[in-house]
């Protein structure tokens, strides 16, 4: 891997652990809402957590 493309990664990662650092702050404070938008805010904190999995082991 060239040094531009392991920085790319970090930035990636970086961005990703950012992200879902703020899902994380937004679940605590959100107020429940109907089952669909409940599962699609679900759905994208899981997205969220398999992409920083991901990106680390790369």
């Amino acid at each position: 891997m060239n040094q531009e493309s392991a920085q790319s990664l970090e930035t990636q990662l970086a961005d990703a652990k950012a992200a879902l650092s703020q899902w994380e702050e937004r679940d605590l404070i959100r107020e429940d809402g109907g089952m669909v938008q409940d599962r699609r805010h679900e759905e994208r904190g899981e997205q969220l957590r398999r992409q920083v999995v991901r990106l680390s082991r790369m």
